[in-house]
């Protein structure tokens, strides 16, 4: 009777863990569904800049052509639609998007974009690079090297654009994501103790139990095989039996 308890016990753990999943994946595969459907036109943007020549570059000194650059630097600049659709030129209200880079922009020194799409065309004003309307394609990502020249470079940015546009955080949000598995791990690893640990006390109770009920079997068999052997040698000699033992209760 102890095991088949056990048994369905299990199984009732089981079936919690299996409804548990399935709920999840529902979960899961309601939100993709949404995410599809509804359509997100955003983008994100980048970008690194790196001093050419060090606070004591000991009269060393960077040109382009006849132009001498006292403060040069070189930004990477990178934007990318992580949006569901694309951004059409029409997005962007007739106004670019405007990069100040708090420098002077000298010269941008080369574009690049992945697949084989074309790069929005840029414009120079000051310190400021324009990317002009243009379509950005779902998942494209462009790149553009610049020249600038500034003792302290820093980027600001203004747009119009019927999009979100922020500041990519691809390595906070995987952190965020793997911060929110680890605990999510934690909660059901916590939740399948919490139903498996009194199933295997369970299991611990009843084998104890089966070992205390054949250790009394045994000795109640000794016992008896013992007093009949007795009872045998007594009779043999005409002495008057003695009842036997009575048999251990059982639960």
């Amino acid at each position: 009777m102890a095991s088949v308890t056990l048994a369905a016990d299990w199984a009732a753990a089981l079936g919690a863990v299996a409804t548990l999943g399935g709920v999840v994946a529902t979960l899961c595969a309601g939100w993709w569904t949404w995410r599809a459907a509804v359509p997100h036109r955003k983008a994100t943007y980048s970008v690194e800049i790196t001093p050419l020549l060090s606070s004591t570059h000991s009269g060393l000194s960077v040109s382009l052509g006849v132009d001498q650059l006292a403060h040069p630097h070189t930004v990477t600049l990178k934007v990318t639609n992580t949006g569901n659709r694309e951004i059409v030129a029409s997005s962007f209200n007739g106004e670019p998007i405007e990069f100040q880079m708090g420098a002077r922009v000298v010269s941008v020194l080369s574009k690049d974009t992945t697949g084989n799409r074309r790069v929005p065309p840029t414009s120079i004003h000051g310190n400021a690079l324009h990317i002009d309307p243009y379509v950005l394609h779902k998942k494209q990502q462009v790149t553009y090297k610049l020249l600038i020249d500034g003792p302290a470079p820093e980027l600001k940015i203004r747009h119009s654009l019927s999009a979100s546009l922020k500041p990519d955080n691809t390595q906070a949000m995987r952190s965020a994501r793997y911060l929110a598995m680890t605990v999510g791990a934690g909660i059901a690893a916590a939740m399948i103790s919490i139903w498996i640990t009194p199933l295997l006390g369970d299991y611990e109770r009843t084998a104890e139990q089966d070992f205390i009920e054949n250790v009394r079997k045994e000795a109640y068999q000794d016992a008896r095989r013992d007093l009949e052997k007795e009872l045998k040698e007594k009779g043999a000699a005409g002495v008057s039996a003695t009842p036997s033992p009575s048999a251990p209760a059982t639960r």
